[in-house]
């Protein structure tokens, strides 16, 4: 979508980036997973095993991706920012950045560092926007400690976090409950031994959660859910910046 106002432009130009690369996340954690399903045979038992295994490598082709996607929806909003002390003056400040902070104190301290920066008319739509999207501010907190770590510290690993693998039987499907610390320690889990012969059209189901670790943030989802939350607030500012400079 173009923007209603040149000065957001660059704004909507890196929340369109960062769709680009949330898209390419998707792609990647699904095809091929970071799982799979090995089959092999316990020759003292003479059963089959069947188990879930782990990609690490997988997982690690993830961080980057993911860092990228955050670091685009954060400069979005600092461009936001930029462009309306571009409407105020062409000289450049150096402190132009969006408060994203999910504390009050810390989101007022934020929005001082800004008041001589911006007119006071942008501070009025930034605080309406926080209070129309709070359900998603806590999803930017979290996506703007991912681009800060993974620019200045580290990237952000994702954690493969399986609840259950289930394998089809006839008329229903049987479930195995997978303790929640496995994966931190293994690479992978037995969910059945059998003596059948492995059919290659049998059907498995695992569910899973994928997750950053390694924030402050307490907030727990998976990475999909907090970038799409987060583009949806970056969104949702730049359209109340434009809009309220469309009715000026």
């Amino acid at each position: 979508m173009p923007s209603l106002n040149p000065a957001f432009a660059a704004a909507r130009t890196l929340l369109a980036r960062g769709k680009t690369h949330m898209a390419e996340l998707g792609r990647t954690q699904s095809s091929p997973p970071p799982w799979g399903i090995g089959i092999r045979s316990d020759a003292l038992t003479g059963e089959h095993v069947y188990s879930l295994r782990l990609d690490r490598e997988a997982l690690g082709r993830l961080e980057p991706i993911a860092a990228d996607a955050a670091n685009n929806l954060i400069h979005a909003l600092d461009q936001i920012v930029a462009g309306w002390a571009r409407l105020r003056s062409a000289h450049r400040p150096r402190d132009t950045f969006y408060p994203t902070a999910l504390n009050e104190d810390r989101f007022e301290a934020g929005m001082k560092k800004i008041s001589l920066l911006v007119p006071a008319e942008a501070l009025s739509v930034i605080r309406r926007t926080r209070q129309r999207q709070w359900r998603h501010v806590e999803h930017v907190a979290l996506v703007k400690e991912l681009s800060n770590s993974a620019k200045h510290w580290n990237l952000v690993p994702t954690e493969f976090a399986p609840l259950a693998v289930g394998i089809a039987q006839p008329g229903a499907q049987d479930f195995t409950n997978i303790p929640p610390d496995h994966f931190q320690y293994n690479d992978s889990f037995d969910f059945l031994r059998t003596r059948a012969a492995p059919e290659p059209t049998i059907g498995y189901q695992v569910l899973l959660s994928l997750r950053f670790t390694g924030l402050d943030s307490a907030l727990i989802c998976d990475p999909a859910t907090a970038l799409r939350c987060a583009a949806e607030f970056v969104e949702a500012a730049i359209e109340d910046s434009e809009n309220a400079c469309t009715a000026g």
